[in-house]
């Protein structure tokens, strides 16, 4: 999840927050139907900050209204001065969390061959990857296999 938020402020709704010059910030924009609410939650690992824009009666704020345009400008005020002579951490991955490439079509570890599908990098408990793709060999054993259990 914290990768997924990190994107919002590289490359997403919440790009603007990019003025702070961090490497240690992850958030999400929201914004509700007819623009009634606003909101930019955000946090780095020491503080996480939400900030909501909107009318106590719910009437709309106006056709343009987004958690971008109206919640993130006052995040990063607060931020700015909140995060002032901290040290820019980024964020740490628990030791038992590994990487790995699957394939999202047979839910099995990428093969690696870097033809076709090299597959999509995933997030792991350690201990528990996908299984490895069986190789053909494999498939006609377990057919064979398959096939004698019928018969017996």
């Amino acid at each position: 999840m914290t990768r997924m938020m990190e994107r919002v402020i590289r490359v997403g709704t919440g790009v603007a927050a990019q003025i702070l010059h961090r490497h240690d910030l992850a958030g999400k924009t929201g914004t509700t139907n007819a623009e009634e609410n606003a909101w930019f939650n955000g946090f780095n690992p020491e503080i996480t900050t939400s900030v909501w824009v909107g009318y106590d009666d719910n009437h709309t704020m106006g056709t343009w209204a987004a958690g971008a345009r109206e919640a993130l400008p006052i995040w990063i005020r607060y931020m700015g001065t909140a995060l002032q002579g901290m040290p820019d951490t980024g964020f740490f991955r628990p030791p038992d969390v590994v990487t790995a490439r699957y394939d999202p079509q047979t839910g099995t570890l990428a093969t690696g061959g870097g033809k076709g599908n090299p597959g999509k990098m995933g997030y792991f408990l350690a201990g528990y990857l996908p299984p490895a793709a069986k190789t053909p060999r494999q498939q006609e054993e377990q057919s064979f296999v398959r096939a004698l259990m019928k018969i017996f």
